[in-house]
């Protein structure tokens, strides 16, 4: 379960993996995980869109111009 704005929001797909950071960027929420994805949330579903997969687990999310 992520929590957003302390509103609880249930993750959709019976999601496995820890959310190690939230970030909202350009108007969308996006999380990094424990299983080296970054995702994009949708905090009125918690349906979930794989953005990036990387071989390494990601703990944070930066902007970058």
């Amino acid at each position: 379960m992520a929590h957003l704005a302390a509103t609880p929001v249930v993750l959709a797909g019976g999601a496995t993996y820890r959310v190690e950071e939230m970030r909202w960027w350009n108007g969308s929420l996006y999380a990094a995980t424990s299983n080296g994805k970054i995702v994009m949330i949708d905090p009125a579903t918690g349906a979930i869109t794989d953005r990036l997969t990387v071989s390494e687990r990601i703990s944070a999310i930066a902007e970058y111009e």
